[in-house]
Order: structure tokens, then sequence, then C-alpha cells
């Protein structure tokens, strides 16, 4: 990979998470269409290839970055996968009846939120488009970071994955959930107050309830089937946390993930607790990243070069914003070597300039 500005080795962690995840869902006697296998495939070869080929030409290497990006979160996105299938098929019991308690005890009603959702189409839209980004925000952050020369923190931002679907796939394990309008036996009310909220003979609740009677092994497609907690609010925040240091992007960052978050209990069809879940998995998960990721800088295993990880190999590419710093003081130092101060009228040529230019400058 770009090894000449990351620090840590992720590959080898990413490979290793995939294969452990992949044990108890070939035990849950799982199998999936070829396809979805080339796909798995695909995807983290072309990125392999990109970020060789990208990574050459300092011009460019924003893209790499997008690359490393497809290549690190394919992995991810597998690991997720695999260890929720695998987790559905513990059955254990559903904990909707505890959910809808609280949603209601904090005074979310669903039914008027869906309401309100299908009066205003706009809002809709919104929301369907924000929701949607989940599997394109990791590209971008991995681009725009590599760009602030921010590697290391998209080390982090991996790691943070990783840990925030091996997280979320524990506590679905324990405490699986479906949505309220199914629990209540409400689903065809659902469809007729909003076409957007999942219900089992169209979404990913179809494939939970067929895993949870102990069919469903032969997976047609791959989508994600965790109610509680709401993985897709922790990637949101974690989205924010990862842009956080660069000061112009952050804000655009923070308000489409938080537009996200508001879709994802119609969207979603998740309860206002799963939100609540999914942000405790992401404040329980940076913390523990950042130390996770020293550890791994100090681990022989992982660490890469001091050559490398010490930034000495860095591409001779920086940052707009130095170039034109740059600029301005070549300038102005060129003007102070050109011209000397007389009064409070103006400058005169002084004697090093005139014999630079040739003798063109001519004091009276």
């Amino acid at each position: 990979m770009l090894d000449h500005i990351l620090g840590v080795r992720l590959w080898p962690i990413l490979l290793a998470a995939c294969g452990a995840a992949a044990i108890p869902f070939w035990l849950a006697g799982f199998s999936f269409e070829l396809h979805f296998l080339m796909i798995f495939i695909e995807g983290p070869a072309l990125g392999f290839l990109a970020v060789r080929i990208l990574a050459r030409y300092p011009r460019v290497y924003v893209f790499a970055g997008a690359a490393e990006g497809i290549f690190f979160m394919t992995f991810a996105g597998l690991f997720g996968l695999l260890t929720c299938y695998a987790a559905a098929a513990a059955r254990a019991p559903l904990i909707d009846g505890q959910l809808l308690w609280a949603d209601r005890w904090l005074g979310y009603d669903w039914v008027a939120y869906a309401k309100f959702c299908a009066s205003h189409p706009w809002l809709l839209s919104g929301f369907r488009w924000a929701y949607g980004t989940n599997l394109t925000q990791p590209v971008i952050i991995g681009a725009l970071l590599y760009w602030a020369r921010l590697a290391p923190r998209f080390e982090k931002f991996v790691l943070a994955n990783v840990v925030g679907v091996l997280t979320t796939a524990i506590v679905f394990l324990l405490f699986p959930a479906t949505t309220a309008w199914t629990f209540l036996g409400q689903e065809s009310l659902a469809a007729r107050i909003l076409p957007d909220l999942p219900i089992t003979a169209n979404s990913w609740l179809g494939d939970l309830m067929q895993i949870r009677a102990g069919s469903g092994r032969y997976l047609t497609r791959l989508s994600g089937i965790v109610a509680f907690p709401s993985f897709h609010c922790t990637s949101a925040l974690l989205n924010v946390w990862a842009v956080w240091p660069v000061r112009r992007i952050w804000m655009p960052f923070a308000l489409l993930n938080l537009i996200m978050i508001g879709a994802t209990p119609i969207i979603g069809g998740h309860y206002v607790t799963d939100l609540i879940g999914g942000a405790v998995v992401a404040l329980l998960t940076i913390p523990l990243v950042e130390r996770l990721h020293r550890h791994l800088l100090s681990s022989r295993l992982f660490r890469l070069p001091p050559a490398f990880a010490d930034g000495k190999a860095w591409p001779q590419m920086a940052p707009i914003s130095d170039s034109l710093s740059r600029q301005k003081l070549h300038i102005s130092k060129t003007a102070r070597h050109c011209y000397k101060p007389i009064s409070a009228e103006g400058m005169v040529p002084s004697q090093a300039s005139k014999s630079a230019l040739g003798g063109a400058i001519k004091s009276d």
C-alpha cells in the first residue's frame, strides 16, 4: 500500500479480521453467490493497482488516497457483513419491547415522524441521498486526509471502522431487534404512510427473519441486518471525527452526517434508541482506537520501517496554501532586495537592482 507515508501496516490486520469472521460465518452454514465473492476480490485488487500506479505521480496523489480508501474499506465492509450474519444466526431473544418503551419514554413517535417526512418530499429526497453516502464517504475522506497529509488519521479511521463493526456485531449478537412497526404488526400501516419504510417483504428485515427462522443460509444479496445499535449513526460520527482536523471540510461533513442520522429512523427503519446505541459505540471506539494505533506503532510486527514511518519519503507535494505562502515570501524578498526606502514619499531602486537590470533603471 502507501507504505511511504503510512506508519502502520493495516492490510494484515484487515485480512486477519476477515479470516477470523469467515469461520463462524461458514460454521453457521452460510453461503452466497459467486458474484458477491468477485466483488470483494475485484474491489481490493483494483484499489491495490490504483495505489501502486497513482502513488508514483505526486500531482494525482490524492487519488491514490481514494484508492487506498476503497481497498481498506472493502475489507472492513466484508468483515462487518460476515460478523453480523454470523451473529444473526445465534437467534437471541429480540429486545424490541424494551427499545419501543425507551422511544416512547423519550417522546418519539414513529408514525408522526413518518407522516412528517411523507408530507415534505424535499426532505425525504435529502434523506435518501444522505443515507446512501455511507459507502462513498470513506473514499472521499481517504482522499482528503491524504491531501492534507494526515495519513495517520486515515489509519485510525480505518481501525475505528473495524473496531466499530466488531462492537456492533457483538451487541447485535446479544440484543437483536427489528423495527417498531414489525414488532407491533403494523407493517401495512407503515407501507401506506411511507413506502420508504423497510418492511419484511422488501428489505433487510426479511433476511433477518429468515435467518432467525433457521433458513436463509444461501444469500442472494448482502445488506446490513443490524437494528441495535445503528452502525449508520456510528459511521456518521466516525466520519466527522476523521475530518475534524481539516478545518475547511469538517463543517460540510458534519452537516451531511447530521442529515444521515436524521434519515436513519426512516430509511433504515431504526428506533431512536438504536441511534443512541450507535453513538455510544462511536464514543467508546475513538479513544480505544487512539490507544490501539499507538500500540501498533510500537509493535515490530505492524510498524513500518523508520525511513517510511517518519515521513522522509513523502512525495514532493505540498498543499496549495503552502505554495501560495512561499510565492508571497519570494515576492516580498525580491521587493526588499530591489528597492530601498528614502522617505515617506516612496521607494527608489537599489544599486543591486540596477545592476541586475543592466542599467535599464536609472536614478534622477
